[in-house]
């Protein structure tokens, strides 16, 4: 943990080499033995996951990275402000982000190396590994969302998809998810990636707009709430959960309806 957090996290190579990971972490090992040849990468998963963990967190080696590749840091928002507590969870999931790529290794047509599902996979993996590790249940869940989340990002860009993101993953995490993706672009290809990074700028913009005009995206923020469903529908119960979701998704679409009186409105004509 204090070397992942450390201004060298890539001396965890040296624990490769030295076959201390093999003891305590071979998830690593297979990874550094994992092929990734494809249009989006230039390492095998080890190695990339190597290059993802020196990034994230670290304002200095993104903008070595950005500068390598020919563009301007200074076009972009590079946060370097993390609290101890945001660097184990950053660097953790940075580390285990692919480790899904394990177990959905597949050739496809043309000979490449994909992996579909790999997030999926990887969250349950990554929560395996956190808890063996005796982690805290907070970093460990934090972890593992990150972990699901990290390929989310080849989304179209629109306020709507970007609400739609926060209420799937949870608005919390959304900034340590940026900077993993922010990472993880970098240590990939050089092709698209002034694309990737306008990309995900624009979802750091959306998201704080979102922030700011106090859009609704989670249950809590609805105007309504179980006991409003209840008296005006008759219902119980799981159905009353399911109704609020169903007027939450129709909010993340178009935040002006979360008041009250439009939400019991709606309420009544997704009854009927």
């Amino acid at each position: 943990d204090k070397l992942l957090r450390s201004a060298h996290p890539e001396r965890l190579l040296w624990a490769f080499e030295n076959e201390i990971t093999r003891v305590i972490l071979p998830e690593f090992d297979e990874m550094m033995e994992m092929p990734q040849n494809n249009p989006n990468h230039k390492y095998n998963v080890g190695m990339h996951t190597l290059e993802v963990i020196r990034a994230a967190g670290s304002s200095t080696y993104k903008e070595k990275l950005i500068e390598e590749a020919g563009l301007s840091s200074k076009e972009y928002n590079i946060r370097e402000d993390f609290s101890e507590k945001e660097l184990r969870c950053l660097r953790w999931a940075a580390l285990l982000h692919d480790v899904g790529k394990l177990k959905t290794h597949v050739l496809n047509e043309k000979g490449y190396d994909t992996f579909p599902e790999h997030a999926a996979a990887g969250a349950v993996t990554a929560k395996s590994v956190m808890r063996r590790l005796k982690f805290d249940n907070e970093t460990t869940d934090t972890v593992a969302r990150l972990v699901a989340a990290h390929a989310h990002f080849d989304m179209e860009v629109t306020p709507v998809s970007v609400r739609r993101m926060m209420h799937k993953y949870g608005p919390d995490i959304i900034p340590l998810l940026l900077e993993l993706q922010t990472a993880d672009v970098l240590a990939q290809s050089s092709e698209h990636l002034k694309e990737k990074l306008d990309n995900l700028e624009k979802i750091r913009e959306l998201y704080e707009e979102c922030l700011e005009k106090g859009y609704c995206v989670t249950l809590k923020e609805l105007k309504i709430n179980g006991s409003d469903i209840i008296n005006l529908l008759g219902i119980s119960g799981k159905e009353v959960g399911k109704k609020l979701e169903e007027i939450l998704l129709a909010v993340i679409e178009d935040p002006s309806l979360n008041e009250r009186e439009k939400l019991l409105e709606l309420a009544k004509k997704l009854e009927a």
